[in-house]
């Protein structure tokens, strides 16, 4: 996964490892001993490597130590996150050397490179990895789980996933007059969506895996759904909006 993100990229990328890590059902839990190591940056299993603020600065002798250190079985958690801070720093040598071990990672192993501006990364390497810009802060990406709507947020994010606008549009239906509860539905599919891109990610799936690609335009959409209520603009409007925006 790349995180395209000028500020509180680190943040983010922490909060998605998080996520990884935990082992409770609707993750992450805060309150595991994965969930709170990760809180306290302590974790183990949470490895995070930065080059230097200058161009060119993260080096291929560093890559090369960050792929010895993929293969090691991870410490305490049943998986193991590896994070790419400054990652628009790189030297075309250690983009390179990278290639091979982002796009079969270890089964134990996920990737979060973080940049500023994905276009200074080779195409071999964005080719490789699914790329989103946070545009919400990281506490708000995954942290906000609304677990009692999660049910119907898992029935809303397959309907989208297998074209059925109907059942989409009917499951808002309830929340047209409550724009709070429609507000707190779409933090759920927001968080549902994301969650399963991850979940793909973490299996090994990269940026050529449609059903990635589709659930992080899903998260994107739900954010921009949210925005729309901000102006006053209907629920089922906006809704209507939604589907037609995935399936043009």
């Amino acid at each position: 996964m790349l995180i395209e993100s000028a500020h509180g990229g680190l943040s983010y990328a922490k909060e998605i490892a998080k996520a990884v890590l935990c082992r409770a059902e609707n993750a992450p839990c805060g309150q595991c001993r994965d969930c709170k190591k990760a809180d306290k940056d302590i974790h183990p299993d949470i490895l995070v490597y930065s080059g230097g603020e200058s161009s060119r600065s993260f080096h291929v002798d560093l890559v090369r130590d960050i792929r010895q250190k993929a293969y090691i079985r991870p410490n305490e958690a049943e998986a193991k996150v590896i994070i790419l801070e400054n990652a628009q720093n790189m030297t075309v040598a250690a983009q390179n050397a990278l290639l091979k071990i982002i796009e079969e990672p270890p089964g134990s192993t996920a990737f979060i490179l973080i940049c500023d501006n994905k276009s200074a990364l080779l195409d071999t390497v964005l080719s490789r990895v699914s790329a989103v810009s946070p545009r919400d802060k990281a506490e708000e990406f995954l942290s906000d789980a609304d677990h009692e709507l999660q049910g119907k947020a898992e029935e809303i994010v397959a309907a989208l996933l297998s074209g059925k606008e109907l059942s989409v549009l009917a499951a808002f239906v309830p929340y047209e007059r409550d724009r709070a509860g429609f507000d707190r539905l779409l933090k759920a599919v927001r968080h549902t969506a994301s969650l399963k891109a991850l979940s793909l990610a973490k299996e090994g799936a990269g940026s050529g895996n449609e059903a990635v690609l589709r659930l992080m335009d899903i998260a994107k959409a739900a954010d921009d759904l949210r925005a729309g209520l901000s102006q006053n603009i209907g629920g089922l409007l906006m809704t209507a909006m939604l589907t037609a925006k995935l399936y043009d």
